[in-house]
């Protein structure tokens, strides 16, 4: 095939990548050596606590926005570009053992191609479903909210893209994306073999209880079925005529933490008698006595 030239809509030049080169070898020794180096410090979480798994696509495609009818799933490459290509991954629900979360996500892909000279790939959730064998540029679905921040790819060097966690997560099952590079004529050829997720996952903390006041408080009276009662200061509970209603805000749990079991209790204390101020209630209908939450106790006379 002919170079990428994007002014002639040529497609761009699909290459096999160079092994690396000796600097390249000496660069991975200094490398492993910083790593040995960096075990031996103390860290905030041991091996035993986090936990490094790799998801590959379950399909992987581009599009071209110059031949808007071809599908390219044969290709080994994914291309993406400004507006022209576009790359498209689908990935299957991340399985999440219990007692951990994932930490981090993101995305690693071999570069085989690239002019970039400024961090501009972005990498969007995808609104709809597509399939790799039919998928053109007249029917690729819709890009929707952005999961990353812009990355420099680098020719021959593997591209390490961090996604939100909670969008993806948020999915709650398998999940696309769409790779974009909003430099012009960045001349970005990725290898399609070598894309991955990369989830990270660590053991869930427990944290202490937190006691949660109630937002609203109240209760209704069978004798005054179109009143309720959330300006005073108790609660009446009976068996039937009285119910009190609490409602609460749970918190959300902080970041890397899991909400397990959630439970709510409230205190109901009875007065001694009831305060006029929300007991003065109009005449009860034919056939209805008054009903005092607190029964009257006939005290015995003094001798």
């Amino acid at each position: 095939m002919a170079a990428f030239v994007p002014q002639d809509r040529r497609m761009p030049q699909i290459t096999k990548r160079s092994r690396p080169s000796a600097a390249g070898a000496v660069g991975a020794l200094v490398a492993l050596a910083l790593a040995l180096v960096g075990a031996l410090l103390p860290s905030a979480a041991t091996a035993a606590d986090r936990e490094v798994e790799t998801l590959a696509p379950s399909q992987a495609s581009f599009t071209s926005a110059h031949r808007p009818e071809v599908n390219f799933s044969s290709s080994e490459s994914l291309v993406a570009t400004s507006a022209a290509f576009r790359s498209f991954l689908e990935f299957d629900g991340i399985q999440v053992p219990e007692g951990q979360r994932v930490a981090e996500l993101a995305l690693l892909v071999d570069v085989d191609e690239s002019r970039a000279t400024v961090p501009a790939l972005q990498v969007s959730k995808v609104d709809g479903s597509w399939d790799a064998g039919t998928i053109t540029d007249e029917n690729r679905p819709d890009a929707g909210v952005v999961l990353s921040e812009p990355t420099l790819a680098i020719a021959g060097e593997t591209m390490s893209v961090p996604l939100d966690v909670d969008e993806v997560m948020a999915s709650g099952g398998p999940f696309s994306i769409e790779l974009r590079y909003l430099e012009p004529n960045p001349g970005l050829v990725m290898d399609k073999s070598s894309a991955r997720l990369s989830v990270v996952l660590e053991q869930v903390e427990l944290s202490d209880s937190v006691t949660v006041a109630p937002r609203e408080a109240t209760f209704t009276s069978a004798f005054e079925a179109d009143r309720t009662h959330d300006r005073v200061d108790a609660l009446v509970t009976t068996s039937a005529q009285f119910t009190s209603y609490l409602r609460f805000d749970v918190p959300e749990p902080p970041r890397g933490r899991q909400l397990r079991t959630a439970s709510s209790s409230c205190a109901v204390r009875r007065a001694r008698r009831p305060s006029r101020a929300w007991w003065r209630a109009p005449r009860p209908a034919p056939g209805l006595q008054r009903h005092s939450p607190t029964p009257r106790v006939r005290r015995p006379a003094r001798r």
